[in-house]
């Protein structure tokens, strides 16, 4: 199964989100975590492994030259970075900086293709696709999830933001006539509920998660938590079971776009 996860405005926590998701799924199938963010960085080799290797020895953007040379399978396996002792958990970083989105702008097609392949294979991908907007913005790795995730926190400013840049994400997706249906990840920051950021956006409540800062610490900067501030974290209790949501919302939604045929195919 391939999530993409992206972002309109703000910083509400999709690269921490996308991480906790990665770690907590399935343990009968590999998962692969993709930086896909044009804006560059890695927030998991600086936060979650405390920037153990440098980032310019394991990219997304070295995946360009081996792509060229019809290579790209075997160097995006070499490029991954393992997030768990047994290797079932890696990690592809993302660019080293901004600068690159250019140069990678032509590997978000054949990657996309890749990792939905490894889904359809078994393996899981969650992808962080960072904010909405940038000229090379990662859209083929949207288009070809099976899930695609809005991340919004409960606030005001955040849903009318979202509400403005939804119409891109909405035609993008139809445009391309993406079979992943279009969903909400509310973080709860505000004083609205899940329920209620999702009918001002008129979309389908995926999930909500707890503002948790202490406990998304885990993941976001690599903490260890223990005790009772580990099981008082609503947010570290919640993550393990985000991954049946996503399967159940793949298995019960379906975009608007893609209409049933009498024989029970859909187009």
């Amino acid at each position: 199964m391939m999530i993409s996860m992206l972002s309109i405005s703000g910083s509400p926590g999709v690269s921490t989100l996308a991480l906790a998701s990665a770690i907590h799924a399935p343990d009968d199938a590999r998962c692969c975590l993709v930086e896909a963010d044009p804006i560059g960085s890695s927030p998991t080799m600086a936060g979650y492994l405390k920037g153990a290797r440098r980032l310019e020895e394991n990219s997304v953007v070295n995946l360009v030259a081996p792509n060229q040379r019809g290579d790209l399978p075997a160097a995006f396996t070499a490029q991954l970075v393992p997030l768990a002792g047994d290797g079932r958990v890696g990690v592809l970083p993302g660019l080293v900086h901004a600068g690159q989105a250019y140069t990678a702008r032509v590997l978000w097609g054949p990657l996309s293709d890749l990792l939905a392949e490894m889904s359809i294979s078994g393996d899981n991908v969650v992808v962080d696709a960072g904010r909405v907007g940038h000229a090379y913005y990662p859209w083929p790795m949207v288009t070809a999830a099976d899930v695609v995730a809005v991340v919004v926190r409960s606030e005001r400013s955040a849903v009318a933001a979202a509400r403005a840049g939804l119409e891109a994400v909405h035609r993008t997706l139809e445009g391309n006539r993406s079979r992943a249906p279009l969903g909400v990840i509310v973080v709860e920051s505000g004083p609205y509920t899940g329920r209620e950021v999702a009918q001002a956006l008129d979309l389908p409540l995926l999930a909500s998660v707890p503002y948790d800062t202490t406990g998304a610490s885990e993941y976001s900067h690599g903490a260890t938590l223990a005790g009772m501030r580990r099981r008082r974290s609503t947010y570290i209790t919640r993550a393990p079971k985000l991954w049946r949501g996503y399967r159940d919302f793949a298995g019960s939604h379906r975009p608007d776009w893609l209409v049933a045929t009498d024989d029970g195919s859909i187009q």
